[in-house]
Formats: structure tokens, sequence, C-alpha cells
């Protein structure tokens, strides 16, 4: 059982005045994600002259050897009454770096790091009596009263502990250094500090930024399976290409499209982790809705983070409170 639930039904069962359990728990989604699309034209192309697609050619197996991914639940647990009535969430966050060996794949020793605790706005109500009897209640920041402006507000923070979580253990993984390379799920600018020999990529499944327009963009949406484009600079930050993953047919222009990062150009090295990544399409991630984009090997990191979080029915059971 959670400690940090188990107190909070410790705390709740004492009928404290002002708080109430959420007597019909519900998860929260994780922040959805903007639709609006950022145009970032710094992009230089490095490889060719102009944007090109190139076929990948194709090669056998993987020097991909560890995958690196986080994930989170949250779920209003409780709220506090009075003038104003705020969420109190919980919220479990993991991630872990999984190591391949052979056709088996299993957690990296000393690469697995989790952290729970409840979530409010303590500016507008500072929860002194749950913090008083020792409960880890961590302040979101929220200044506004609007219900929905103060569950976002407690998602958004769990969500940056996860992605604490998830820098910390890649930059421990560069620091020590280990034979093969490092996939992780994401933006490698977003998550590392890197050298110029890292072994290590990102993967950004998700394209709210556009680097390209006309002419070029369309070049990126008419990738074919095993595609990918020339090579591009960030800012001078990263190396970044576009790879088709799964044959869009009738789908969205994005389905099986993805931004893969590294931390150098140098020739061949596109071509190389491209059919690298092409490889790891088999198995899919099915039935994860993010199969065209995810690999095998990070849907196997998010299901070993869950299957350490407590159940839904636990945190129900904890609190006293049904499930809806």
């Amino acid at each position: 059982m959670s400690e940090v639930i188990s107190a909070l039904g410790r705390f709740l069962r004492q009928s404290p005045p002002g708080y109430a359990a959420a007597r019909h728990v519900t998860d929260i989604e994780r922040p959805v994600e903007s639709d609006e699309t950022v145009i970032d034209l710094r992009a230089k192309i490095v490889e060719d002259s102009a944007l090109v697609q190139r076929d990948v050619p194709s090669r056998s197996g993987s020097g991909l050897r560890y995958f690196l991914d986080g994930t989170q639940r949250q779920r209003t647990v409780a709220y506090r009454k009075g003038e104003v009535s705020a969420p109190i969430v919980y919220g479990f966050v993991g991630a872990i770096i999984l190591e391949r060996q052979g056709r088996e794949a299993g957690p990296c020793d000393g690469y697995f790091d989790y952290d729970e605790a409840l979530y409010a706005p303590l500016e507008l109500t500072p929860l002194d009596e749950m913090r008083s009897v020792g409960i880890d209640v961590r302040d979101t920041g929220a200044t506004a009263a609007a219900w929905g402006d103060l569950a976002r507000c407690a998602q958004t923070a769990i969500s940056n502990q996860r992605e604490r979580l998830e820098r910390a253990l890649a930059h421990r993984w560069l620091e020590r250094g280990h034979d093969g390379w490092l996939a992780i799920d994401g933006a490698l600018r977003e998550q590392v500090q890197f050298q110029a020999d890292s072994r290590v990529i990102g993967i950004a499944k998700s394209h709210r930024a556009q680097f390209f327009e006309g002419a070029d963009q369309a070049k990126v949406f008419g990738l074919k399976r095993g595609q990918r484009t020339s090579v591009f600079s960030i800012g001078g930050a990263v190396f970044t290409w576009y790879l088709r993953l799964h044959e869009p047919a009738d789908a969205s222009p994005l389905y099986g499209l993805i931004r893969v990062e590294a931390p150098r150009y140098e020739d061949g090295l596109a071509d190389e982790i491209s059919a690298w990544l092409l490889n790891e399409t088999r198995p899919t991630s099915h039935p994860d809705a993010r199969f065209d984009r995810m690999l095998y090997p990070i849907r196997l990191c998010e299901e070993w983070i869950r299957s350490r979080m407590p159940s839904p029915m636990a945190i129900s059971a904890g609190i006293g409170a049904s499930r809806a």
C-alpha cells in the first residue's frame, strides 16, 4: 500500500473539519497537449543543399540497447471545503531505463526512480492540519480559484516532477558510460546535457513544433515508410531528421511519423540509426493508441512502471472511497 495514501486515509477517517474524501475517485488525465503548432524556422539543413526525402538502406539488428521513459498517475482523492474549494490530487510518477539483452528486456540496475505525493494550491489553502501530521503535500503554484484551473495546475506539477526524474536518470546514465545506445522517449534537447560523442538519441512523437513550411513541409508529410528527411539542426543544439515508421495510407500525415534527435552529425549515422528504429517496429506497441510512433521497448518501460503504481482500487480502498 502507498504510504501517502495510507497516511491520507488515516487523516480522513478522523473527519477533520473542512476536508472531505473524493467519494467517487476518478482518474485525471494527463494535461492535454496543445493543438497549437509553433512555427520554428531556425532549422538549418546540414546534410543536403535542400531538404530531400531519402530511402533508408535496410540492415539487420539494432544498436539500441537501453530505453528510457517515464509515466504518471494522478487522481483527485480529496478536497478542501470552504470559501475556496480546492482539489487535493494524488500523483505517482516513475521513470526507468530498461536494458535489452538478447530477446529479453528488464530494468537496468540502479535506473528506476519513483515519487509519490499529494498536490494542492497551498497559497490558496495551506492544508496545515494535513501537513502537520507528516503528509507530503506539494504546492501546485495555482493562484486562480476556478476548480478546473486548480486541477490543471496539479496535473502540470505532477508532469514536471516526472520530467525531473527522467532527466536525472538520463544524466546518471551518461555520466557512468555504458556500451550500446540509449533511446529516450521525447526530445533530446529538452531532457539531457550531452557531449557530441554521447550514444543517445531522442524520439519525438508529437509535432507541436513545425520547422518547415510550404514545399518542404509537404516533403515531411509525404514521407513513405522507410524514408527519412535530410538531417537538419535546430539552433545548433542537436541534429535531427524526420522518419516514417509506418505507412500512413488514409490516416493523418502524422501517422507513424517521428523526429529523431542525435548529438552529432556524421556520414551514415542518420541512416544507421533510422534502420535501427525501423527494425524496432516489430513487435508493435498495440494496443497503445500511440503504437504507430512508439517503440515496443518504450511501451515495456511504461508497463513496468504501472505495475509498481498503486492500483485504482487500492487508492479508493486506502482513502475509504468508492470508485466511479
